[in-house]
């Protein structure tokens, strides 16, 4: 499979949650926009070779982090079907791309 960028991983986040990259990016923390952005930090984690370090400044955030939305979000997934059908669908279509 192709290399996957940090940066194509957001765009189709953001595209697929209706949010923007300033919003991916940013300091919100209501959860229309935290869950997006724990989806494209763990999909960065698991589909890029990038450093959790390196994804954090894609992200403007800390290695930490990084690694806290890798750890929970497949817990969030356990919990929330739709939240986990997301997931998968961007997970598909960035790997189809």
């Amino acid at each position: 499979s192709r290399d996957i960028s940090i940066e194509t991983i957001q765009k189709q986040v953001a595209a697929h949650f209706n949010v923007t990259i300033p919003d991916l990016l940013g300091k919100g923390r209501c959860d229309t926009i935290i869950k997006p952005r724990m989806v494209a930090m763990y999909l960065a984690c698991e589909l890029t070779k990038a450093s959790s370090t390196e994804i954090g400044r894609a992200f403007g955030k800390t290695h930490a982090t990084i690694l806290h939305a890798r750890n929970k979000l497949p817990d969030l997934c356990r919990e929330n079907d739709m939240l986990r059908h997301s997931v998968e669908q961007i997970r598909r279509q960035l790997q189809k791309n």
